[in-house]
């Protein structure tokens, strides 16, 4: 029997049900490409991405694909679009005392704290 299409609800509806060992790796992908768009219309935005950040202090996968994800948009948001519900709940992550002091989360801090001194989001930084 064929699965079906991962997607956003379905992931969450697991996450909700505590069933996070459900979750395969394609539809956290899936769920996470995905989840801008499934933002704009839902009001749990915010709550499901602290959720995930959350649940990635214990999940190594999901870890490795959000702090992978959160790099590519800081470095080309035209070509990544990460959900910026995601982006906002990075701290619920990053200020975990099993994580605060790696430097990876240290360096996604220092380019949020960076990004918020842009004068736009379509900004571009030239080094010389």
């Amino acid at each position: 029997i064929a699965s079906p299409i991962p997607t956003v609800d379905i992931v969450i509806d697991k996450v909700d049900r505590s069933q996070i060992e459900k979750i395969s790796p394609l539809e956290w992908v899936f769920c996470l490409r995905k989840k801008a768009k499934w933002d704009q219309n839902n009001p749990r935005a915010q709550e499901t991405s602290e959720k995930f950040w959350q649940i990635a202090l214990h999940h190594a996968l999901l870890r490795q694909h959000l702090i992978k994800s959160l790099a590519l948009h800081y470095s080309d948001r035209k070509a990544y679009d990460l959900a910026a519900s995601l982006v906002r709940a990075f701290p619920v992550f990053a200020n975990e005392a099993q994580v605060k002091h790696l430097l990876v989360v240290q360096v996604l801090q220092a380019l949020d704290g960076a990004d918020a001194l842009m004068p736009s989001s379509n900004s571009s930084v030239t080094m010389t």
